[in-house]
Formats: C-alpha cells, structure tokens, sequence
C-alpha cells in the first residue's frame, strides 16, 4: 500500500515535470515506499513479540525453543525475575534473538489470542455477575 502511494505520487509529480520519464520515478518512488512499509512492519513486530515476552516470558520461550531447536535454547532458564530480565536484555539487543522471538510469536500468537479471549470472558462474567 505504502510503496504504490510511494510510486504513484513520484510518478505524478515527475510526469508533470519532465513528461514520459515519470515512470522511471515510479520505480524509485514505490521502492523507497516498499523499504519504508519493511522497516514499520519489522518494528511492528519486534513491539508485539516483545511485548508478549513480557506478558508470556516462560509461553514465548517454550516457542522460540520449538521453533529453533539446534540453538540451545533449552539451557535457557526464566526462573526468577532477574532471569528473565537478563534474558529480556538478549532479545533486545542481539538481532539474532531479536529474529528468534518474531518467529516464536507467529506460532504463540494463536495460544496467547486465546489466554486473552478466556481473560476477557472471565472479566465479563465477573462484570454481569455484579449487575444482577
């Protein structure tokens, strides 16, 4: 979408401009959009995988473990606060597990709508059983 606004909008605005050669601004306008749409849909992601780490650190982990098993994650350990914490600080800061974790939440992501729908419900009923 972003990309086609991209190239359009260059096309239009060289066509006035320099004629026929606007399709040649089409080409760089909708790729500089398309590199724009990679870069807000990858932050997007992280923002989302991360903040699901720190909803579902232990859910994310069993994950990342499934999903990349000949990375040793398994000696990974998110038993106390600090563990995580540290842990949290990896993803953060190294891309491969930065990477690791956007995979993990495309499989979690189901399991975790899931946990929210039974939250929801559960506060629902706790709300209707306070109006009767």
């Amino acid at each position: 979408m972003v990309q086609g606004v991209c190239g359009v909008s260059a096309a239009f605005i060289s066509s006035v401009a320099y004629g026929p050669i606007g399709s040649i601004a089409f080409a760089i306008g909708s790729s500089v959009g398309w590199i724009a749409a990679a870069i807000y849909g990858w932050r997007t992601s992280v923002a989302h995988s991360l903040i699901a780490f720190d909803n579902y650190p232990k859910l994310m982990l069993m994950h990342m473990i499934r999903s990349f098993r000949l990375m040793g994650l398994e000696r990974v350990k998110l038993d106390s606060p600090e563990e995580v914490a540290r842990f949290r600080s990896r993803l953060v800061n190294e891309i491969m597990y930065k990477s690791m974790l956007v995979g993990a939440y495309e499989t979690a992501a189901p399991l975790i709508d899931e946990i929210e729908a039974r939250r929801e419900a559960k506060v629902i009923a706790e709300l209707a059983g306070e109006e009767e």
